[in-house]
């Protein structure tokens, strides 16, 4: 079992595994979006890392929900002939934790889930120290990485 931050989550078997990530790599998103402070100890910007993960049918989400935990949100179809939309969303220890579990089973989101990973780990956590130049250095490299390989993914479509 995984430990979250308010509770225990279950580890999904290797065949569940492998069976997530591959609706991962066809649904799933890695984002890092820019996150503005007004003051405080974390500088005046960084990036938030979340996941994410769009179907239509709710047992998909339910099912990341369940192993990872995050929040699960339901958007109302905006025709009379589309569906329901479902999404998972985690962030923080949920988003890490998830790409942790998945990154051996990822091909088309393997080096975003690398990079993801990598940013959260230098993470200092409630009430921890400010961060060193050092770390927001190697997270403004992780950012670029990012960054050119959306640049990458765009030029291929």
């Amino acid at each position: 079992m995984g430990k979250g931050i308010d509770r225990e989550w279950p580890t999904p078997s290797p065949v569940e595994a492998a069976y997530l990530a591959g609706l991962f790599d066809g649904e799933g998103c890695v984002t890092m979006a820019r996150h503005l402070h007004r003051g405080g100890r974390s500088g005046p910007l960084t990036y938030r890392m979340f996941v994410e993960l769009v179907n239509t049918d709710e047992s998909v989400v339910v099912l990341f929900h369940q192993y990872f935990g995050g929040h699960i949100y339901r958007r109302e179809p905006k025709k009379v002939t589309h569906r329901v939309i479902w999404r998972w969303q985690a962030t923080s220890y949920a988003a890490r934790r998830a790409m942790e579990v998945l990154l051996p089973y990822l091909r088309i989101k393997r080096a975003r889930a690398e990079i993801m990973i990598e940013y959260a780990k230098t993470a200092r956590g409630w009430g921890g120290k400010a961060l060193s130049q050092e770390v927001w250095d190697y997270r403004a490299v992780l950012v670029e990485k990012a960054k050119e390989l959306n640049s990458l993914t765009r030029r291929a479509h």
